[in-house]
């Protein structure tokens, strides 16, 4: 679906205001632990895929 509608970024956003600091800390720590590891793998072998998205 992202190469479908040419996505290129993410945006991380954390309601820190809101979050206790140890609940932010929890958060970042699963993002780079667990989400960027998935995101990466998923992307690793699609970088020749953008050269035929629609621009």
């Amino acid at each position: 679906m992202m190469e479908l509608l040419g996505l290129k970024r993410f945006y991380l956003h954390l309601p820190i205001a809101s979050m206790p600091h140890k609940d932010i800390l929890k958060a970042i720590e699963i993002y780079g632990k667990e989400v960027v590891p998935k995101v990466k793998k998923y992307f690793k072998d699609k970088s020749k895929l953008n050269d035929f998205l629609i621009k």
